[in-house]
């Protein structure tokens, strides 16, 4: 019975841990994205340099 516990439980806890990676990666694009239409509004266009 123990095994078992431990077997689901850790199965739980790494896709519990997947899951709030995954949200989290999605957060940080979308938070990412508006910071770059703040900074272009404030400072303008950036442009690439070559080199």
């Amino acid at each position: 019975m123990l095994n078992e516990i431990l077997l689901y439980g850790g199965s739980v806890l790494a896709a519990a841990a997947l899951i709030a990676g995954a949200v989290y990666f999605i957060i940080a694009r979308i938070r990412k994205a508006q910071l770059d239409i703040q900074y272009d509004k404030e400072y303008g266009e950036r442009t690439k340099e070559k080199g």
